[in-house]
């Protein structure tokens, strides 16, 4: 290398220019190769951290969905439970009240039919009395 340096010496300024030149050209495109290859690794870190923030934001969206699922299942609970809970008081309240009604009902039966097992009301056992003494008077006529 030292030779032909020196014999491209000895042949004048204008090669000695002209090597000057080609090692500033070299310089320049290596500097230019290594500016391409800085940008180039800036735009993958930029993709990667696109795709990572479309990622992590994939990852909150699910994320999100999943908790509004089970705050919605929670609440869905919650109203069936309320809903049962209504359904028991309503149910007592209807038992309640049919406890009452047959309470206020069997408190005004004054007669109680051993053949049926009904309650009767008072006008009821009049009539059934009526019914009975007209049977009776019935059978009577046709013995006699």
């Amino acid at each position: 290398d030292q030779q032909l340096s020196d014999k491209i010496d000895a042949k004048g300024p204008k090669v000695a220019e002209a090597r000057n030149m080609a090692h500033v050209l070299v310089a320049y495109q290596t500097h230019l190769c290594e500016l391409e290859i800085d940008r180039a690794a800036v735009r993958r870190t930029e993709e990667t951290d696109a795709e990572r923030q479309v990622q992590d934001d994939a990852t909150i969206a699910a994320e999100n969905a999943a908790v509004a699922r089970v705050a919605a299942a929670q609440r869905k609970q919650d109203d069936l439970r309320r809903a049962i809970e209504n359904a028991k008081k309503e149910q007592a309240q209807v038992t309640e009240t049919l406890q009452n009604k047959a309470r206020k009902l069997h408190s005004r039966c004054i007669f109680w039919e051993n053949e049926n097992r009904t309650c009767v009301s008072d006008n009821e056992h009049k009539v059934v009395a009526l019914g009975k003494a007209e049977l009776t008077r019935l059978q009577t006529d046709e013995e006699a």
